[in-house]
């Protein structure tokens, strides 16, 4: 089961974002990956093994004050990651997480030309060295290999995509 809901909000001053934008990334990105394990899990587990594969964020770590409730949405679905790499060990579950960095999907090309350019990647990067911005593709390939760990494999891991730091 791949876990992949993710909704961010436009870049707000720390101290202007209300409550309720916060509550629905929030909504999006935690409970609807709690939802998805909470209904699959199961059946995980009566097919003796599987794997929950998390799609996060590098901005999990905080990186950017004006991306605090997108980023504290995705470091709750980190800790959510974790707690179901030890519940369900015992039944052949393996749960992981993937931080792709930039790639370029419709929410992160949103209202650009579609190009990628330098401008926009030091956009993205915001003091984080030089990062390519993967395709889809790429990263479903990526997703696809840990998604297929065996029941035995690394469990509750973070694998890091960019070249920002965990």
């Amino acid at each position: 089961m791949v876990l992949n809901a993710g909704l961010s909000p436009d870049p707000v001053d720390l101290v202007k974002v209300e409550w309720p934008v916060a509550a629905d990334v929030y909504e999006t990105n935690v409970r609807t990956a709690l939802n998805l394990v909470q209904a699959t899990a199961p059946l995980l587990k009566q097919a003796g093994g599987g794997s929950l594969t998390f799609v996060g964020a590098s901005l999990a770590n905080g990186y950017r004050p004006e991306r605090w409730a997108y980023a504290a949405s995705k470091a709750a679905m980190t800790t959510l990651m974790r707690a179901c790499s030890v519940e369900f060990a015992d039944d052949g579950v393996v749960s992981n997480e993937v931080r792709p960095g930039p790639v370029a999907t419709a929410m992160t090309m949103a209202g650009l030309d579609g190009e990628m350019n330098e401008q926009i990647l030091s956009v993205i990067n915001a003091g984080f060295g030089t990062d390519w911005l993967k395709s889809p593709r790429t990263v479903a390939e990526w997703i696809v290999a840990i998604a297929e760990f065996p029941s035995n494999g690394p469990t509750g891991q973070v694998f890091n995509y960019s070249r920002k730091v965990l």
